[in-house]
């Protein structure tokens, strides 16, 4: 009796020891699951961002240079609000002789120029404009208004958008 006692015993050291080897193995494995996933979490982080770069690359070189194209079309806004802001100036109040009706051939032509013509792959219009654009359209309606009253005034049609 004495030696099954001493076999349970062993079985029961061996069980205990292989229970710890599983608890080991379970935990290593575990460790490597985690690194593993951290690991890929890493490269995926990386392909991510080099792929973010590349779509980055091929936008701008199929935008081209949009913040200069932006100010460059700002730029040209502002010398040709100034420019229309002179002319309405010189010859929008002038408009009961002809001459201030061909004068508004002119300003209308210019003005035309101006917010119709599309530059820089941006939509026919320019929404850059804003208030100041509307409020010259005012003016410059108005003017047109009278001026197509005059006898013997004849007002061109608008251009067509693009």
């Amino acid at each position: 009796m004495a030696s099954q006692s001493q076999g349970i015993q062993q079985l029961l050291q061996a069980e205990k020891r292989a229970a710890e080897k599983v608890s080991e193995a379970r935990k290593r494995k575990n460790r490597r699951l985690k690194q593993a996933k951290e690991e890929a979490q890493a490269e995926i982080e990386q392909y991510r961002l080099q792929r973010e770069k590349e779509f980055k690359a091929k936008e701008a070189a199929a935008l081209g240079s949009h913040g200069s194209c932006s100010s460059e079309v700002e730029k040209e806004t502002q010398e040709k609000m100034t420019i229309l802001q002179t002319y309405f100036q010189q010859f929008g109040r002038a408009f009961p002789q002809p001459r201030g009706a061909s004068s508004w051939v002119v300003v209308s032509q210019f003005f035309c120029d101006c917010v119709f013509l599309p530059r820089c792959g941006s939509p026919a219009g320019r929404p850059e404009l804003g208030l100041q654009v509307l409020f010259w359209v005012l003016q410059l309606q108005r003017c047109r208004t009278r001026a197509s009253r005059l006898p013997g005034v004849k007002m061109l049609p608008a251009p067509p958008l693009q």
